[in-house]
């Protein structure tokens, strides 16, 4: 990285012969699938993945191209699954 410390990037690489509408679905099972075999590695940080599609059909790539499209309501999913995790944090609250 430009700071010289040490990062892992993963390239995540898939074949498409047709527009397959749930290509971003899978493209998300498998990063989560590479995500958990670097955590069993005990290492403190998550790497970086990069997903591409490589597309060889015969007709236009029309599927979604984000896992957010795949909702009835994207922006709303995105904003509720895509940042912070919503915290209930008992330990703050007074007893009262």
């Amino acid at each position: 990285m430009q700071n010289n410390e040490e990062a892992f990037i993963y390239t995540l690489i898939e074949a498409e012969g047709s527009p397959k509408y749930w290509t971003a679905y899978k493209l998300w099972k498998y990063i989560f699938l590479l995500l958990e075999i670097h955590k069993t590695k005990k290492r403190s940080k998550l790497p970086l993945i990069i997903p591409i599609v490589v597309y060889h059909g015969n007709r236009r790539f029309n599927a979604p191209r984000n896992l957010w499209d795949l909702f009835s309501h994207p922006s709303l999913a995105q904003s509720l699954m895509g940042g912070d995790y919503q915290l209930v944090d008992l330990y703050a609250m007074s007893d009262e």
